[in-house]
């Protein structure tokens, strides 16, 4: 889309979105978010990661497919009972992953409302942390951080944690991280360039934002003082 007509942004939030819609619409989306930055602005970025969503992506695809097709009294219930009865009678791809078992199990007990909206009208198409920054990388966004005052790492074997943090790129530290504690969703901030921007003017702006339940890093992260009094008051981005 054409941004011309829009005044430069200090901060863009993309919420979801980029992890429901195909690889070119994805890439639209975010050079759009891009091009409505000031120099200094931050991105925010929420996705559903590859690391979480990775095993149970096949599973995902055949609830849709039979969510849509579904015609009798209960279409939910149906679209689940082929997935619980693998399970039940010991399916090695069930069987072998934890984590595929685990997520069954709660979708069992998901309201069928809520299991329609998830996997009938969102598309899943989980992303890497490296994806999201090669596309943005083009624009001249650098990331600097996750939207998180926790990351979780502490959670992780002191071993894995410390090589996480050794890691000799961003990137791959993010990466690894994430394969770490297996972490599901993301919420990125990238920065376009490192020219200045206003701190009053950016101060101003993000405390009357309101469009995401994600706390913003230290600001040490960031590096914008701004973002010293938000963590100190518990405000949100």
């Amino acid at each position: 889309p054409d941004n011309s007509d829009y005044p430069p942004c200090d901060l863009v939030v993309i919420d979801g979105i980029v992890d429901s819609v195909d690889s070119k619409l994805r890439n639209q989306v975010l050079a759009a978010a891009a091009s409505l930055l000031r120099p200094g602005g931050l991105l925010a970025i929420s996705y559903r990661t590859a690391v979480g969503w990775g095993e149970v992506a096949p599973l995902c695809r055949l609830l849709r497919h039979t969510l849509k097709r579904g015609s009798g009294p209960d279409p939910t219930a149906d679209a689940i009972a082929p997935l619980e009865a693998l399970k039940a009678r010991g399916a090695a791809y069930m069987a072998v992953r934890p984590t595929v078992a685990a997520w069954l199990d709660d979708l069992l007990r998901a309201p069928a409302d809520q299991v329609i909206d998830s996997y009938l009208v969102d598309a899943l198409r989980p992303l890497s942390h490296a994806q999201v920054s090669e596309v943005l990388a083009d624009f001249g966004a650098e990331f600097v951080g996750q939207a998180r005052l926790d990351d979780f790492l502490h959670k992780a074997p002191t071993a894995v944690a410390q090589r996480v943090r050794d890691a000799p790129t961003v990137v791959l530290r993010e990466t690894l991280s994430d394969l770490a504690v297996r972490r599901t969703a993301r919420i990125d901030l990238f920065r376009l360039g490192r020219a200045g921007v206003g701190e009053p003017d950016r101060d101003q702006t993000v405390q009357t934002t309101r469009v995401m339940s994600a706390r913003l890093p230290t600001y040490e992260s960031v590096g914008a003082p701004w973002a010293r009094h938000i963590v100190s008051n518990g405000a949100s981005a």
